[in-house]
């Protein structure tokens, strides 16, 4: 599971500077897991915009999302 705050229509530099750190070890850096993604906003989407692009960047290293909210 992981669980997101959107910071300006984007991840948290957090998140993204450790996934550019371990996917720079490992391009797949999920492996074929099994995955649950939420996210939090208080803005107008409630997130969606960060969580199309982890859904995006999760299959694109490896990721299997099983689901979303």
């Amino acid at each position: 599971m992981i669980f997101f705050a959107e910071h300006n229509g984007s991840y948290t530099a957090a998140y993204k500077n450790l996934f550019d750190w371990c996917s720079g070890i490992d391009e797949k850096v999920f492996r074929k897991k099994p995955m649950a993604m939420i996210a939090t906003s208080p803005g107008g989407r409630g997130a969606s915009m960060v969580l199309a692009t982890a859904f995006e960047s999760a299959s694109r290293f490896g990721g299997d999302v099983k689901a979303s909210l």
